[in-house]
């Protein structure tokens, strides 16, 4: 039977190598993965603010404001007005969208070659453990 430090300890390493390694796929284009989190969430999601973006990705507000800051330093994404002139809306410009077909194609491919040899099934499962997992720390105090 696997215990749970086990299972967690497992997956820590199974999450800092694929931050890592999806870093070094990406180090080319000059996008680390916080960063293409963010523009995947933007891509999917549209112009949202930055507390929209750090309730999604479950990042505190200033590790978000650094990171978009970032990508606004790269013209990537760039900060509009939002309903008044304290909100700020977050979108990704012309590059970041000319970009978005290259960086998919490169996480994609990743992914394919970490999901190598698992079955339907196997990523059905670790898919709703997973949710279940997520669900489960939303009910934590």
């Amino acid at each position: 039977m696997i215990q749970s430090h086990e299972f967690f300890h497992q997956y820590n390493q199974v999450s800092r190598n694929l931050s890592k390694k999806i870093n070094e796929r990406l180090a080319d284009i000059g996008i680390f993965s916080s960063q293409w989190s963010i523009i995947y969430y933007l891509y999917h999601h549209g112009p949202c603010t930055l507390v929209e973006i750090s309730n999604y990705l479950n990042v505190e507000a200033p590790t978000v404001t650094r990171t978009v800051n970032r990508l606004e330093s790269l013209q990537w994404i760039r900060k509009t007005e939002g309903k008044d002139r304290r909100e700020k809306r977050i979108e990704l410009t012309d590059i970041a969208m000319d970009n978005y077909p290259s960086l998919i194609e490169k996480v994609g491919q990743f992914e394919s070659d970490v999901m190598e040899g698992i079955s339907e099934d196997e990523k059905v499962i670790a898919f709703q453990v997973l949710r279940k997992m997520m669900t489960n720390m939303d009910y934590q105090r």
